[in-house]
């Protein structure tokens, strides 16, 4: 009788009934399943009150409890204690170490837990998958920018990286990031992130035994072209972004503010909520952009391509993005989209028309020039150079793991 090897997957985010945070990984986890012969089974860390264990798609997802200080505190600093949790759960669950393939952790202090199910069957292959152009994610929590703190959390993540067989990363330039730390890739502009580093100068670079780049898969049976709105009036901009500093929802409205007079029927959609929003609804304001902008609240990633497909354009100026996933998602609706450039989505952008869709940071007047030539010419041809496809992507991906593991 064969049995199916384990592939596991120990995430903090993942969909549930109650919410749809981590639907990229939840994608991730089904093109996995359905492209290969591996048992999936899914991990979600979370605290001690919650348990939450539950079946999605036929994936089942375990609750996994972990202690940790508040607000990334010495982040890491239970590790030992968490990671023994996790081996007593998969021994509790009756799961043989020696049918694990691999296990495959999301953001960094989780590849403890691979690395310690390793200790016990050197045969599985552990991966650690970097989301953020920060993959030692030294930006988070209060006490960040605390000396102590930040040595602790990036001397406990270099350890750990030094270790695992297997780095995935979500773009090229989180690669570089990853690579280049305690320093930055030279276009890197965040200030928060380049001020961080400042304090971490002591802290040598990471000694690496494998990276990978998987660009964020699309699941082009939700997301795909649709042609029932083409006969609307007016040109319709959108954007779907947490509203946080470094998305740049402002470049976006200060080009929208150009526009206004430029392009008729003009409507623009902004997706999402957080702590800028406030200063974004007040420049709508002093600026009356009432009547052609509005502000939804975030939308179940399920029925996000409804709203793509009432787009005629995408825009997202965020200036430190690793690969945001909206940007295939639109394309995948047939709908182009604009980013800056030296971004994880730039890299999907033949460089034969990178000067049509890509921006610099913050240049909100060459965004108004796209947008307005783009409601007078409706120009669809936009490039891409790298599939989106998930499925297309982790096909491939299996296939050079499995090489990897031999």
């Amino acid at each position: 009788m064969f049995l199916a090897m384990y592939y596991i997957i120990v995430t903090p985010f993942f969909p549930s009934s109650e919410s749809f945070r981590g639907s990229f990984i939840y994608d991730q986890a089904v093109a996995i399943k359905n492209n290969s012969s591996y048992n999936v089974l899914v991990f979600k860390v979370g605290n001690f009150l919650k348990k939450e264990s539950y079946t999605i798609d036929g994936i089942e997802v375990n609750h996994l409890p972990a202690i940790q200080f508040p607000s990334y505190i010495l982040n890491g600093f239970f590790n030992p204690i968490n990671a023994q949790l996790f081996i007593k759960l998969l021994r509790k669950k009756n799961i043989a170490f020696e049918n694990i393939f691999t296990i495959h952790t999301h953001t960094a202090n989780l590849a403890s837990y691979a690395l310690a199910a390793k200790r016990v069957n050197n045969r599985i292959l552990t991966i650690v998958q970097h989301h953020d152009l920060d993959p030692f994610n030294i930006r988070n929590g209060k006490f960040a920018r605390h000396k102590w703190n930040a040595l602790y959390r990036a001397n406990n993540s270099l350890k750990l990286f030094n270790e695992v067989d297997l780095h995935v990363c979500i773009s090229k330039i989180v690669e570089e990031n990853l690579r280049l730390f305690p320093h930055a890739r030279p276009e890197e502009t965040y200030e928060s992130y380049l001020q961080a580093l400042k304090g971490l100068k002591s802290v040598p670079s990471a000694n690496l035994k494998k990276t990978y780049i998987l660009h964020n898969g699309v699941d082009t049976r939700k997301f795909f072209k649709s042609f029932t709105n083409k006969a609307r009036q007016g040109f319709h901009v959108g954007c779907i972004a947490n509203f946080v500093e470094l998305k740049d929802h402002i470049t976006l409205l200060k080009a929208i503010r150009i526009c206004k007079s430029e392009v008729s029927n003009l409507k623009v959609t902004l997706i999402g909520s957080g702590p800028t929003l406030l200063t974004c609804k007040q420049y709508i304001k002093e600026h009356e952009l009432g009547d052609i902008v509005s502000i939804e609240p975030e939308v179940k990633h399920d029925m996000l391509a409804l709203f793509y497909h009432t787009l005629d354009l995408f825009v997202l100026p965020s200036y430190f993005e690793g690969f945001g996933c909206v940007y295939t998602e639109a394309a995948a609706c047939g709908v182009p989209f604009v980013c800056c450039k030296h971004q994880g989505a730039a890299e999907c952008i033949s460089p034969d028309t990178a000067n049509e869709w890509l921006i610099n940071r913050g240049d909100y007047r060459r965004l108004a020039e796209i947008i307005i030539r783009q409601a007078k010419n409706n120009i669809n041809s936009q490039t891409l150079t790298s599939p989106y496809d998930i499925n297309q992507l982790i096909c491939k991906f299996i296939g050079d793991i499995k090489l990897i593991h031999v």
